[in-house]
């Protein structure tokens, strides 16, 4: 039986230099990377259940982390999920557990030849989104407008001069009862502001979200194979909302928690107990999500390979 050294073309030299004692190389081309996976991919095929004890020479020559350098940027990409799935089957060699671990590493190269490849041409898809928000539908939808601004700089100013005023003991008793008024309607006034500007915020969002997107209106392999057709594309913000949503709806058809279509993800997280096993790395994809999906922060390859990791992690099957 022959079993491949993972590290033959990811690090070439790196485990004579470690075991020197020197420090190993500080990142590998997105290549290199590819070239490992499939490196490991073979060594595993290889893998004879009769020896299992020979996946430790995998184990024990996986390093902790790649550190992956793009075509823009460097990033890391740990390998626990290789070690939690080889130990797995070294444990009980089977032929089950032998073909999670090959679809896992088939899906990580997945991501990685979609990361190698050149981005995808957005001037249609961003003609077309021009072309639909200049309907008349969205006319209505723009920022705050000067009269917008004048009041906010008026009602900013009189609580200023409300607090200053309130704070004078030369203030006579009637002049502040008259002060306290203006204070409250200036309070009102400020809340029925903020109470219309987020009910025009919420009837935008309402009617530019598409429906359907409560994750028990569709199986958890349907949100799975979206989340790998949009990482094939590049689409890595969408990957990962994608994978999300698989994940919540696989706990879901376990019956971890009653469906409420209501719930938005932290309360889904709010659901499971701190014991639970699951509560630790739900919470942890829930701030990726809200960091690639609601926040600013622009996706990539290595947050949908995070998101495919905290899957493997909630017990969601592989493709």
């Amino acid at each position: 039986m022959r079993v491949a050294p993972l590290v033959v073309v990811l690090v070439a030299g790196a485990l004579a230099a470690a075991l020197a004692g020197q420090a190993p190389p500080a990142n590998i081309s997105l290549s290199d990377y590819i070239a490992a996976l499939d490196t490991t991919r073979r060594a595993v095929v290889d893998l004879d259940e009769r020896k299992a004890e020979a996946a430790d020479q995998l184990i024990s020559a996986l390093p902790p982390v790649y550190v992956v350098a793009a075509s823009d940027r460097a990033y890391s990409e740990p390998s626990d999920w290789l070690l939690l799935k080889l130990r797995a089957w070294r444990q009980h060699p089977t032929a089950a557990n032998k073909d999670q671990l090959l679809e896992a590493i088939d899906a990580r190269r997945a991501v990685a030849v979609a990361a190698a490849s050149p981005p995808p041409d957005v001037t249609g898809a961003r003609t077309k989104l021009d072309s639909i928000l200049s309907a008349r539908e969205f006319s209505g939808v723009h920022g705050p407008t000067w009269l917008d601004r004048m009041r906010a700089k008026a009602a900013a100013l009189l609580l200023r001069v409300l607090v200053a005023t309130l704070g004078s003991s030369a203030v006579p008793t009637v002049t502040r009862i008259l002060v306290y008024l203006l204070a409250a309607a200036a309070i009102v006034l400020v809340s029925v502001s903020l109470v219309r500007a987020l009910g025009r915020s919420a009837t935008t969002e309402l009617s530019v979200v598409s429906p359907g997107v409560a994750p028990e209106a569709r199986p958890w392999q349907t949100w799975q194979r979206d989340a790998h057709a949009a990482a094939a594309d590049g689409r890595w913000r969408e990957a990962v909302h994608f994978a999300y949503w698989c994940g919540i709806a696989f706990l879901e058809a376990r019956g971890t928690w009653p469906t409420d279509v209501a719930r938005t993800p932290r309360e889904y997280v709010r659901q499971l107990p701190d014991a639970h096993a699951s509560r630790a790395p739900l919470a942890t994809f829930t701030r990726l999500l809200e960091r690639v999906w609601y926040g600013t922060h622009p996706a990539a390859a290595d947050d949908f390979a995070r998101a495919l990791t905290f899957l493997e992690q909630l017990g969601c099957p592989s493709r």
